[in-house]
């Protein structure tokens, strides 16, 4: 399967420009090269293809941590105000310093400075 997407964006042109991943380019198609052509641009063009790869697979994974993140900030919210309920005078404090519990801010932590790593560092 990923021969098959590195194949197909060798022969779109495709490569990462900016913040996007970009097929139409001002490149001659990878097919209307002559062959010695062929020979010349293939690494340049591999590498465009693969740097596109990372960069899709790169920013689903950002994606992906921030909702966890929103979910996680929901969850902890959610907690505070069910206590807040049950015990009004505790989840005063809470709330004020928005506290949930503790293994919930150390998820929540561990997910913050995970979401400025570079995604594909695990690979």
């Amino acid at each position: 399967a990923l021969l098959s997407l590195v194949t197909a964006l060798l022969y779109s042109g495709a490569s990462t420009q900016g913040c996007d991943v970009n097929c139409n380019s001002a490149r001659v198609p990878f097919l209307e090269l002559k062959p010695e052509e062929r020979a010349r641009e293939f690494d340049s063009r591999l590498a465009d293809a693969l740097s596109s790869i990372l960069h899709v697979a790169a920013r689903a994974a950002a994606d992906r941590r921030a909702k966890a993140l929103a979910q996680l900030e929901k969850k902890i919210i959610s907690s505070a105000e069910q206590e807040e309920h049950w015990n009004s005078a505790k989840s005063e404090e809470r709330r004020s310093s928005k506290k949930g519990t503790g293994s919930d801010l150390m998820k929540k932590q561990k997910l913050k400075r995970r979401m400025w790593l570079c995604p594909v560092c695990r690979w």
